[in-house]
């Protein structure tokens, strides 16, 4: 907590993030998939075991060349080859070694033997709790600023300069950007409204086909397949107007979707009120990360979009911000000794922001 900067609000509440990113993972290290990828030579008692044996060292191997990437390991899945090295790259830019100090203070390492594939986290959970926490900090940190040491922005920064460019678009059209911003929020409201009172396919397949609309490329048709880079678009899954046909489909007629739609939601989902808090991005960042990639606005969108939508008993893997959110709650729960866990995590992380 000291080494982190963490005052002991905070540290609670990135604490039960990391407890819900482990229940999700690898059900806090008890699954049986889990179980079996990490047995050790003295644990395989059949055929079958040596066989798990065998295919989940030729898998951390194969991992372990130079073309390959680091294995996740650990109650988190944590790839810590690769985050060793991000962080690296971030304390060149801070001018400090922080982050892998404190890795190397609690004895967190890859093998320099067997290679990037094989680390100490599963043998060592509290080595894994801490590296979690150490990466989790990062991403927080990440929230307010860019601190991976690339060109991308933080998240606030990422999706304010969106909200910023699509005001001054809006007002250039000759559209008060109020006026769209009500336009997004209630085409939301209508289809959200909708949502609540379907059955339990249908659900599925509205909130599907919504994250769909934002993940396919923007303005292609089933005509003019070509993005905004000018690549051919093959899969009809990335064709915008093939997931917008989805959502019309699921909604049944019941509330009028189309292409204009698409922008107005999307400026709504930039402003402040659209965004992501504290614990869903830290949960979204372990998932997806924080390069270009992870800082894509309509993939961010589209993941928050997965957070309102949700099923919050049905814990599928498409669902992961949202699952690790809610796991999260539980625990907060727990501590707060009712049900404001959810407050208390982002009370506590939006703190730490502000004082930083």
């Amino acid at each position: 907590m000291e080494r982190l900067g963490l005052d002991s609000e905070s540290y609670d509440a990135l604490a039960c993030m990391a407890l819900a990113i482990a229940s999700q993972e690898t059900g806090l290290g008890y699954e049986t998939e889990y179980l079996r990828e990490n047995q050790t030579l003295d644990e395989i008692d059949s055929m079958h075991d040596v066989g798990d044996f065998i295919y989940t060292n030729a898998r951390k191997t194969w991992k372990g060349l130079p073309f390959g990437d680091s294995a996740s390991s650990g109650i988190t899945q944590l790839k810590l080859y690769d985050q060793i090295k991000e962080l690296k790259e971030i304390e060149k830019k801070e001018n400090h070694n922080f982050y892998t100090g404190t890795l190397k203070q609690y004895g967190i390492k890859t093998n320099w033997l067997l290679g990037k594939g094989y680390d100490n986290l599963a043998a060592n959970p509290e080595k894994s709790a801490v590296a979690t926490m150490v990466v989790l900090k990062t991403i927080l940190d990440n929230y307010y600023e860019n601190v991976d040491g690339d060109s991308n922005q933080g998240y606030l920064d990422t999706m304010n300069a969106k909200y910023d460019s699509m005001e001054k678009e809006f007002a250039e059209k000759g559209e008060a950007p109020q006026e769209a911003l009500e336009k997004g929020f209630d085409s939301l409201a209508g289809i959200y409204n909708h949502y609540q009172s379907a059955d339990e396919d249908t659900k599925l397949a509205i909130r599907t086909a919504l994250k769909g609309v934002f993940m396919a490329s923007d303005n292609t048709t089933y005509e003019n397949r070509y993005n905004a880079n000018g690549d051919y678009v093959k899969e009809d899954e990335y064709i915008e107007e093939d997931q917008i046909k989805k959502l019309q489909e699921a909604l049944g007629g019941n509330v009028e979707f189309n292409q204009e739609d698409v922008n107005y939601i999307r400026f709504a989902m930039c402003s402040k009120i659209g965004q992501m808090d504290p614990a869903e991005y830290c949960a979204y960042a372990w998932n997806h990360g924080t390069h270009t990639t992870g800082m894509q606005v309509d993939r961010l969108i589209s993941q928050k979009l997965g957070i309102i939508f949700s099923n919050p008993e049905d814990f599928d893997y498409n669902q992961y911000t949202a699952n690790v959110t809610t796991i999260a709650s539980h625990y907060a729960n727990q501590i707060t000794e009712n049900d404001d866990g959810y407050f208390m995590i982002n009370d506590a992380l939006e703190d730490y922001i502000e004082e930083s």
